[in-house]
């Protein structure tokens, strides 16, 4: 006989153990932070304007690898 244990449980005993798992549901997470409104409307149409404008003028230059 050979004095090697043998091994002892394997991916069939893991599947099983995972399968057998109980499953722990958590709360959902609350935010106690009120959203709020930074600027009107009109504030982002003007933000969007001088994006669009620096875009233009500059542009942006992607580095793809």
């Amino acid at each position: 006989m050979s004095s090697r244990r043998r091994r002892q449980g394997g991916s069939a005993a893991r599947r099983a153990a995972v399968a057998s798992a109980a499953v722990v549901h958590h709360p959902e997470i609350r935010r106690g932070i009120p959203l709020m409104e930074v600027t009107n409307q009109e504030g982002v149409e003007l933000i969007h304007d001088f994006a669009m404008r620096v875009a233009e003028q500059i542009g942006c230059d992607l580095n793809r690898r």
